[in-house]
């Protein structure tokens, strides 16, 4: 499955039912919402349906019961971050596993239960994707007159999130946590100043407990998307909520260098990339190694064997320094 820091966060805030159906009821169209029991959504685990699209994508899908029917509305619902003029088709794709999967079940069935599709976009552009499979097919009037309704097609709704004013984000009958993912996704990634961005947020910041569970969620998807100083963010949450605030913040921050170290481990080792430990070097040393520090490194590297690399790894910045330029290290 995919592990980009949009989908982690998004799909770790509307794994809540109730979240989503607060934000399903904001986007979808009134008439439609007045038709759904919303207090009675269920799941649908993705794997069930195909354990291959499981491990690729990132959807989410809900079955809500209509009030009057028996039959009930399935709901893919998925966020994106950048357009896709291929939605239409995954999403078909999906509904025709939904059905397959649907008549198994029930064996005896007659009509095929409704399904729509939902995309919350945070492209920075806006979505310009069609937003109906039939869009992308290549076709003249002539043709489209011949073919009429015989073709296969699958429209879906977009929630556009950079066209939405915050203001009716925040008006929306969502929690702080929803309200706070759909600001961070729309804005971190842009905004000119992080920590002011963060500020305009506190009311929410302020009503989005346990802080324990939730600040480390935005600080990983913060410190993932720009390039901020942990003791800058620390203070940041520290004069809008208090030390505790701060102190969750530097342990998350904390964390997340570990686990970059770890990983930059086991690139390195999987590599051997000199590259890789150029970067390594930048971080720990807080600066960029210079012309000679990289031809004495370039030199050396082609000489290491894997437990010097890893001996490297552990180097404090000092003595990493000292043996960059030192003329006798190997």
């Amino acid at each position: 499955m995919a592990n980009n820091p949009h989908d982690v966060l998004f799909r770790w805030a509307f794994a809540d039912l109730q979240r989503t159906a607060g934000l399903l009821r904001a986007v979808l169209p009134p008439g439609l919402v007045a038709m759904v029991q919303w207090d009675a959504g269920e799941i649908v685990p993705i794997e069930l349906l195909d354990k291959d699209l499981f491990e690729k994508r990132t959807d989410l899908i809900r079955r809500y019961p209509l009030y009057g029917r028996r039959r009930r509305l399935y709901i893919i619902f998925e966020h994106q971050s950048s357009c896709d003029r291929l939605m239409g088709l995954r999403f078909l794709d999906y509904a025709r596993l939904l059905w397959i999967k649907w008549c198994a079940d029930n064996p005896r069935w007659r009509f095929l239960p409704p399904v729509t599709a939902v995309v919350v976009s945070h492209d920075p552009g806006g979505w310009t994707a069609p937003t109906n499979l039939l869009d992308l097919h290549e076709t003249d009037s002539h043709l489209d007159s011949q073919l009429g309704a015989n073709r296969p097609d699958m429209g879906f709704i977009v929630e556009d999130l950079q066209r939405r004013e915050d203001a009716v984000i925040t008006g929306w009958e969502l929690d702080a946590i929803g309200k706070l993912t759909l600001l961070h996704l729309k804005h971190i990634r842009r905004c000119p100043d992080v920590g002011e961005q963060l500020r305009v947020w506190k009311p929410w910041f302020e009503q989005a407990e346990p802080w324990e569970e939730v600040l480390p969620r935005f600080v990983c998807y913060i410190m993932s998307n720009r390039k901020v100083k942990d003791e800058e963010l620390r203070q940041v949450f520290a004069e809008m909520l208090g030390r505790r605030a701060g102190d969750i913040v530097m342990t998350e921050a904390e964390r997340l260098m570990a686990e970059g170290e770890k990983r930059g481990r086991r690139e390195g080792r999987q590599e051997g990339s000199l590259a890789l430990f150029v970067r390594f070097c930048r971080r720990r040393l807080g600066r960029d190694i210079t012309n000679a520090e990289r031809a004495v490194l370039t030199t050396r590297w082609v000489r290491i064997d894997q437990d010097q690399v890893d001996a490297l790894f552990d180097l404090s910045s000092e003595q990493l320094e000292a043996w960059l330029t030192d003329p006798q290290a190997k």
